[in-house]
């Protein structure tokens, strides 16, 4: 039908007459009759869609339209129809309209011919009939749908493909902390290419020289792209999320589906091998976020804003919690098993927390759970044994080892950038492997003790600075008790408790002074409750370098 507002007209595209203020566009690519290149899940990445625009965002179904292969889609996704239903889906948009527009298939990239890309690459679709009617362009796609966007119009495109990261061309990548200008020549593209006041976002399978996977079989079970079905997950599970939320929900789920025993095949075709099969250097894929314009990612809500959002990311301002710089938060927990504690879990937030940090950024990681010590193999530690966080598959995928958490988020912390670990385990006294441990004495004494053992080992950051408040010493264990507090029915742990207390009776508080309430705190406890046959109670903290006296004062 003719893109002509108010009538129906038949055409190739088979898209209905613009109205209404929802629009997508649902583009499954199976490659049917090539064998080498055919992927078996992109329609059904194609209806799982389009129920997730239904059910959560209440999309007009008349006005989602899909090119697949399979039968009763509107039309086959050729390249013609692509660009013709493309120019369908923002032609008349107007102030408050949402469009969405989704891809599942194969990418591929190739070279850059007008000296726009960083990386000297143009990303590209394919469709159907590629190789007689040539690829979609991250160029055309631009200029199809993202210049002729006017002010208050949202487009959102959702592309599952390899080499997807950049694919709609949008000027800002984002970082999680930051947004990176991805124009080479400015003036050209700020001119030609840029929305016209309306705002383009691409959530992507990964980076642009990334493979994104159509599995095999998965940990999860069933068919479709990976990127495809960990966005319609994530959503469901909140549709509230915000943008930097949703990524880092993304994310996770990917990971958990790509674990070592699945094979599969990649979106994407290399040279003249058309499909790639997953291998080691294959095995990551990040989903991305792209937009022609900076917004917060922790506070813009995924598709509709909600004044609730707006009280929950106030909630430590409200609360009087240390006004730590927010790059957002992953809280991983029992209760959502996307979200489980595990050990693949663990350390794939902990990379998330250090990311693209930068001068200026204050990050925070807490611990609460087991611990344990193991017999030291590389000479390291002063006592002779490693400490280990026990995640909630340590039984069967293995502790996390000091040695592990330092490399993780500790020598990544470049210059101006202060990391907290708030600890809260036993044996956790040393728990991040940091250079320097505190000793402070009830009279206020305090020295700092060198547990470099090997200084060949490096131990500290590449320039910032890692503290860590950790729940007992090496050799002390940490208990849980509610003794603490009349209010709360469940257990908390001694530690925990006891330091957001003595942050919130005094947020501006130094680090002596904080460590001189908490072991108050914790000897009220031990006399109220019967916690001192458990806690013996010295709380270890240390730090990454030598600091000053005047730079944290200890009375």
């Amino acid at each position: 039908m003719a893109l002509v507002a108010g009538r129906d007209v038949p055409t190739t595209a088979g898209c209905p007459a613009v109205s209404g203020n929802k629009r997508a566009l649902l583009v499954g690519v199976s490659y049917k009759g090539t064998p080498a290149s055919e992927l078996t899940g992109t329609a059904n990445d194609v209806e799982i869609m389009s129920r997730l625009l239904i059910d959560e965002f209440h999309f007009p179904e008349k006005y989602i339209v899909k090119l697949t292969e399979e039968w009763g889609a509107h039309d086959t996704p050729t390249k013609e129809n692509i660009l013709e239903a493309m120019r369908w889906r923002v032609e008349g948009c107007k102030q408050g309209d949402s469009l969405v527009f989704h891809f599942s298939g194969h990418g591929k990239q190739t070279t850059d011919v007008t000296g726009d890309e960083l990386d000297s690459l143009d990303e590209a679709l394919c469709p159907m009939d590629y190789k007689e009617k040539g690829y979609i362009l991250d160029d055309d796609i631009k200029e199809t749908i993202v210049k002729p966007l006017i002010q208050g119009v949202k487009l959102h495109a959702i592309i599952d493909t390899c080499h997807s990261g950049t694919m709609l061309d949008l000027r800002y990548l984002c970082r999680l902390n930051r947004w990176d200008d991805q124009y080479r020549k400015k003036e050209r593209k700020e001119s030609a290419t840029v929305a016209k006041g309306g705002h383009a976002i691409s959530i992507s399978g990964c980076k642009d020289y990334q493979t994104s996977v159509e599995p095999e079989h998965t940990s999860t079970g069933g068919g479709g792209g990976v990127m495809t079905r960990s966005f319609v997950e994530a959503v469901r599970s909140e549709p509230r999320k915000t943008y930097g939320e949703l990524l880092d929900s993304m994310r996770v789920k990917v990971s958990q589906r790509l674990q070592p025993s699945d094979s599969g095949r990649g979106r994407c075709l290399l040279g003249s091998l058309a499909g790639c099969f997953r291998s080691e250097q294959f095995a990551t894929q990040e989903p991305q976020l792209c937009s022609s314009e900076k917004f917060d990612v922790y506070k813009e809500h995924y598709l509709v804003a909600s004044p609730w959002a707006a009280a929950v990311s106030s909630a430590w301002a409200t609360r009087g919690r240390p006004p730590w710089r927010a790059r957002g938060a992953q809280e991983l927990g029992d209760g959502d098993p996307s979200r489980s504690p595990t050990r693949a879990n663990l350390l794939a937030a902990m990379r998330w927390l250090v990311e693209g940090c930068d001068t200026g950024d204050s990050l925070v990681f807490h611990f609460s759970g087991h611990g344990v010590q193991k017999l030291d193999v590389n000479g390291d530690e002063v006592d002779g044994y490693n400490e280990a966080l026990c995640p909630v598959d340590f039984e069967q995928s293995g502790k996390i080892l000091d040695d592990e958490i330092n490399e993780t988020i500790v020598r990544p912390l470049v210059a101006g950038v202060k990391l907290h670990a708030i600890v809260d385990t036993c044996h956790s006294g040393t728990i991040l492997d940091l250079p320097f441990l505190c000793r402070l004495s009830r009279t206020g004494y305090w020295q700092w003790e060198n547990h470099c053992r090997r200084p060949e080992l490096t131990k500290g950051t590449s320039g910032g600075i890692a503290i860590s408040i950790s729940g007992c010493s090496d050799d002390q264990k940490s208990a849980d008790s509610s003794g603490f507090s009349t209010e709360q029915a469940a257990s908390i742990g001694a530690m925990t408790y006891s330091f957001i207390r003595a942050v919130e009776s005094e947020p501006g508080t130094t680090y002596g002074r904080l460590l001189a309430a908490m072991r108050a705190t914790i000897r009220e406890g031990q006399q109220g409750s019967g916690v001192r046959r458990l806690l013996p109670g010295r709380l270890g903290s240390f730090v990454r370098k030598m600091i000053p006296s005047g730079g944290v004062q200890v009375r």
